[in-house]
């Protein structure tokens, strides 16, 4: 569901997660991670870790939980492909 929904965004790019349930999208155009994972809580209540926190270069990702029911999940991926749509 996850590669699903950011396949064809124009900004959201996703390698296939290889474990457990956690995905790690790159926002192009983003150069502060913090920024964005703030942006998203504030203006759409999803709650996702910036990328900075991972290490050395990962100032355009932010870390996605998708251990969630099949509509909650669809439904914060709706919002993060929105919010990523505006803020980049």
């Amino acid at each position: 569901m996850v590669i699903d929904a950011f396949a064809a965004h124009p900004t959201i790019e996703l390698a296939p997660p290889t474990g457990a349930f956690y995905a790690f999208p790159r926002v192009r155009g983003v150069a502060d991670s913090y920024a964005f994972a703030e942006g998203l809580l504030k203006e759409e209540s999803v709650g996702v870790a910036p990328g900075y926190t991972f290490g050395p270069g990962n100032t355009a990702h932010f870390r996605l939980c998708y251990a969630l029911g099949h509509e909650r999940l669809a439904e914060g991926l709706s919002r993060i492909s929105r919010f990523a749509e505006r803020f980049a």
